[in-house]
């Protein structure tokens, strides 16, 4: 009788503790969290104080000042960013706050006259200048709209960076017209098969009809421009629709290796193929029994 009592205590204890243990355990998580979040805050406050602090103002200024000048900033991967309006105002307001904080041109690095340039337009040339370097190069995306938002905004011209809409509409086109040179080789490739890279022989098809139109918005190009002719151009597309009769086939076989069952997406991809080819099973020396045979 006094063990099994001295075995209940025992058992009651134990479960006290356990009790007592989880609701201390959960006290000390919630008292470690709340000074967690008190040190956040804190440190919150303190970056808050450290940005308005007058030495934060002043580097900022100098930082700000650098960038109006030459017209660009630097991101972490190293890329160039040329400066756009908003990002003009930024810097602007950065110089203008450590003027407001009584600092002096001096501190800034910088001079009144430098300034009042700045205020006048003067970054917005510098950064249109550069972007218009860029363009020139043609290895990246023509900058045509932000060099005329640029000049809209602190209202110069063209002219007076050394352009014209001429100019930037032409390296526009240019630029678009050795990326569809391109797109041309690729497609070429894989219809003649020095390329297993697919390519969709209905979009290429889109894509060349919108090209040798007016709907292009840098303006209509040739066959030749983009690299082909009109006839090896219908003869891309022959050769292009053949071999995508031949991927749905050869994708029918692999289905069918796998045990799968339910082939009608595939059927339905070759019998549209053939349609486009304005081919038959029989160019293919394969019958619809034949097409049985292998899908099942």
């Amino acid at each position: 009788m006094y063990t099994k009592l001295l075995l209940v205590i025992i058992v009651s204890i134990f479960l006290l503790y356990l009790f007592l243990k989880k609701r201390l355990f959960q006290r000390l998580k919630q008292e470690w969290l709340t000074h967690r979040l008190v040190r956040s805050l804190g440190k919150l406050e303190q970056i808050k104080d450290n940005y308005n602090s007058p030495k934060s103002k002043l580097k900022r200024a100098q930082e700000a000042a650098n960038v109006l000048r030459s017209g660009f900033w630097v991101n972490m991967l190293g890329q160039k960013i040329y400066l756009e309006k908003c990002h003009i105002d930024d810097y602007l307001f950065d110089v203008n706050r450590a003027l407001e904080t009584n600092f002096s041109y001096e501190q800034i690095n910088t001079t009144k006259d430098e300034v009042i340039g700045f205020r006048n337009g003067e970054t917005h040339k510098i950064s249109a200048k550069l972007q218009l370097d860029v363009s020139r190069e043609l290895e990246e995306s023509p900058r045509d709209y932000q060099i005329l938002e640029l000049t809209k905004d602190a209202n110069f011209t063209l002219e007076e960076i050394g352009t014209t809409e001429e100019e930037l509409e032409l390296l526009a086109r240019e630029y678009s017209r050795r990326l569809e040179v391109s797109f041309v080789k690729r497609f070429k490739d894989w219809a003649t098969g020095e390329s297993d890279f697919y390519q969709e022989s209905d979009k290429f098809e889109e894509r060349i009809s919108e090209l040798i139109s007016d709907e292009y918005y840098v303006g209509k190009f040739t066959y030749e421009e983009v690299g082909t002719s009109e006839q090896e151009y219908k003869e891309m597309m022959r050769l292009a629709r053949r071999r995508e009769v031949i991927r749905w086939i050869d994708y029918l076989k692999s289905s069918a290796k796998k045990g799968e069952t339910d082939n009608s997406f595939a059927r339905k991809m070759i019998s549209e193929s053939l349609k486009k080819a304005e081919l038959t099973l029989d160019d293919f020396n394969i019958t619809e029994f034949n097409l049985d045979q292998i899908g099942f």
